[in-house]
């Protein structure tokens, strides 16, 4: 079905599963998208979900030079489109909807 994220800093490479699950309690999370340049432009290339239920714990969606993209929330289903390849950050954009909705 997808990659589950497996500690509290993870960095996804160009072959990764596609959607991604977030469910851990206990802290925050770093997810690094991959180098921009390894990719197709276009999308949705990943779907990154935050199932976490205690309401405490975000994942933080950075580009590949470490810059913020996008946080998600408890609840959460985050979609992201690379819009451009050209650099190594690349330039995503991304649809946030409320898991269930």
């Amino acid at each position: 079905m997808g990659g589950a994220v497996q500690d509290g800093t993870s960095t996804l490479l160009s072959n990764s599963e596609r959607v991604q699950i977030f469910d851990h309690e206990g802290g925050n999370w770093d997810i690094t998208l991959p180098d921009a340049r390894l990719l197709k432009a276009g999308g949705p290339a990943f779907f990154i979900l935050n199932l976490d239920n205690s309401n405490l714990d975000d994942a933080t969606i950075k580009d590949n030079e470490g810059n913020t993209v996008v946080m998600c929330e408890c609840g959460q289903c985050t979609q992201l489109w690379l819009i451009n390849n050209t650099t190594q950050a690349g330039i995503w954009v991304y649809k946030i909807t409320m898991i269930g909705s």
